[in-house]
């Protein structure tokens, strides 16, 4: 073996060590680097294009406003975020019909303002949930008071929705999410 070449092997020995000792010190730390449990609801269209990531409440509640399209009345799904999965927490609408089309049993009540609340007996988690918005439902996603239309006024839009749990590196890497 010829000094040249035990150099060069010496050199990449010690490039390998250096990126090894290099990986023991990143890896904890961005491991590490989390927002303690936050999470965020994302949707993606049928191309896998972003068209909303936002963080959820710490309560880890959100709702889809729609109009109903067999009853054209308003309705309210109500979902709870757990981890990455979320479950139907509440169906609501000021029409009864609305919560009997979806024959689910559960308690029901009325508030003051006459809106019927259905909350589901059994209610599975749900990873991802694809949807159809289109214009005549108006489908809008909203989380902490804030309203995110999904429908498109063209014709229909497929969407994606799931949580994600977040981190300050998904924070500088958004489309990670």
């Amino acid at each position: 073996m010829t000094a040249t070449t035990l150099a060069l092997r010496w050199r990449a020995l010690r490039a390998g060590l250096a990126a090894v000792a290099g990986a023991a010190v990143l890896v904890p730390l961005v491991a590490s680097w989390d927002d303690g449990g936050r999470l965020r609801l994302v949707v993606t269209d049928r191309g896998g294009d972003m068209l909303v990531s936002t963080e959820l409440p710490d309560s880890g509640r959100y709702a889809l406003d729609y109009q109903h399209s067999y009853y054209d009345q308003p309705a309210t799904e109500v979902f709870q975020a757990e981890g990455a999965h979320f479950r139907l927490a509440a169906l609501t609408s000021p029409s009864e019909a609305v919560l009997d089309y979806y024959d689910l049993a559960g308690p029901r009540t009325t508030t003051a303002g006459g809106v019927h609340v259905l909350v589901p007996d059994v209610a599975p988690a749900i990873a991802e949930l694809p949807l159809i918005a289109t214009a005549k439902g108006r489908r809008t996603l909203v989380v902490d008071g804030r309203r995110y239309p999904l429908y498109a006024e063209g014709g229909a839009r497929h969407v994606l929705l799931r949580v994600a749990p977040e981190s300050r590196l998904s924070r500088l890497l958004p489309w990670r999410a």
